[in-house]
């Protein structure tokens, strides 16, 4: 996993408390505009960082035989995601934590 700070756009580790917005955000409308809404308004109240937390790879491609890809670039993605507010932007490609429980996937 990377984690980039979205000011300064260099990778970073984060050690601050966040709030993380969780998803595939493979485009933007306003399901994802209002996640990422809630994400910043709660990091906010409880004096945290914003955190948006997304996989390289489309988690239904990796289940299905026909791929779809995504809608968005990287670049438009991260556009996106710091346009709306967040703080920080984690990627992962999904094969790296497709074998891992829930547990495990939160640790």
């Amino acid at each position: 996993m990377l984690c980039y700070d979205l000011k300064t756009m260099q990778i970073c580790k984060i050690t601050e408390p966040s709030v993380v917005a969780l998803g595939t955000f493979d485009g933007a409308h306003l399901g994802h505009a209002s996640v990422f809404a809630s994400c910043v308004s709660l990091a906010r109240k409880m004096g945290a960082k914003s955190v948006a937390y997304t996989f390289l790879t489309i988690p239904k491609d990796f289940f299905s035989k026909q791929k779809r890809g995504s809608i968005f670039t990287l670049e438009e993605k991260t556009r996106a995601i710091r346009d709306a507010g967040i703080d920080f932007l984690c990627t992962e490609n999904f094969e790296d934590v497709s074998g891992l429980t829930g547990t495990e996937f939160m640790e």
